[in-house]
């Protein structure tokens, strides 16, 4: 089973057409005004959701939520363009809990050392997706992959924690756990070292 790529934080059209295709991108979205643009932090501007979709032909979409209420929005403008492998991350539990009974599945339920797997077990027949996050380490063992069998699975780079120097170890550990995440969200200048042999 082969990894997807998906890099970190391409808010800008003009850094989305440096991608190559086959990789996916994670976006940060908030609004201002009546309009969803594209960036990490509050208070500023930011290209426009809908100009960067209409560009998009990329592998898997991560859809960072940076605000509540516009859920709905973001996923109208991106299935309207027939982006169809997206989830939504970073959203508020009162969305997650009332949008997954509603049908809603493109939604990543948060594992980590601190966030429970107990959570994931709860919305693994409600939501599609688990974003499994390194905080301080990779928090695999053989019952955790057994739970985690059946679920795409996101896992962030260690990098994003100030340590890309744990990545082979990452990958090692994964190899011997027999595990490999649907995909991976790294900066683009570490690709690499998620694509060649460990």
């Amino acid at each position: 089973m082969s990894m997807e790529i998906v890099i970190h934080r391409v808010n800008k059209v003009q850094d989305l057409k440096k991608i190559p295709k086959k990789y996916g991108c994670e976006i940060d979205i908030r609004a201002q005004g009546s309009k969803l643009i594209l960036h990490h932090d509050p208070y500023v501007g930011g290209d426009f959701l809908e100009d960067y979709l209409d560009v998009y032909q990329h592998g898997l979409l991560v859809l960072n939520i940076k605000e509540a209420g516009i859920e709905s929005d973001v996923l109208k403008a991106v299935r309207s363009r027939g982006i169809d492998r997206h989830f939504l991350l970073d959203v508020e539990f009162p969305y997650i809990y009332r949008a997954s009974r509603a049908g809603e599945r493109a939604i990543a339920i948060r594992y980590s050392e601190d966030e429970p797997i107990e959570l994931v077990n709860n919305y693994a027949s409600k939501v599609d997706w688990v974003w499994i996050d390194t905080n301080t380490m990779l928090p695999l063992n053989p019952e955790i992959v057994r739970q985690l069998k059946g679920m795409n699975t996101c896992l962030v780079c260690p990098e994003r924690w100030g340590r890309p120097n744990d990545i082979l170890a990452y990958r090692q550990k994964m190899n011997a756990l027999n595990f490999t995440p649907t995909a991976v969200m790294t900066h683009i200048s570490l690709v690499h070292k998620w694509e060649e042999p460990c």
